[in-house]
């Protein structure tokens, strides 16, 4: 297993209502700018007192090219179409679900699709369906 290795999410950890949390108060996340919302990551902050630290990317090319050079984020939050891309790299490993209180409400049909889930595990956590931009 690479050093480098992390967990590819999408910070569903942060929003539900029982919480998930990191086993230290360092947690580096890998996120588009606009879901370091107080609201995404309130249990964290009620276990740890203080936010995760973000580092913003702008593009999946861009957090894939910070995972393959070594940045060493605990969680991010690319789209779900890179997750082939990051499995063939040896970057990511399953989740491990049992470990998520909340995972058994994800409605199932978005975890129909062998990029999110398949024998191996769950590759990614489905959070968020699709972006508008309004101007």
């Amino acid at each position: 297993m690479k050093a480098c290795r992390f967990r590819l999410s999408v910070l569903f950890v942060f929003c539900w209502p029982t919480g998930a949390f990191a086993d230290d108060p360092e947690l580096l996340v890998t996120d588009w700018p606009g879901f370091d919302v107080e609201g995404m990551f309130a249990p964290y902050k009620e276990k740890w007192g203080d936010r995760p630290t973000y580092a913003f990317v702008t593009s999946d090319d861009e957090t894939f090219q910070k995972a393959t050079s070594g940045f060493g984020a605990d969680v991010s939050h690319p789209c779900a179409q890179m997750v082939p891309k990051y499995r063939a790299a040896d970057l990511i490993e399953p989740w491990d679900v049992s470990r998520i209180p909340e995972f058994k409400n994800i409605i199932p049909e978005f975890l129909n699709s062998p990029v999110i889930k398949d024998e191996a595990g769950v590759w990614i956590i489905p959070a968020d369906w699709g972006a508008t931009a309004v101007a």
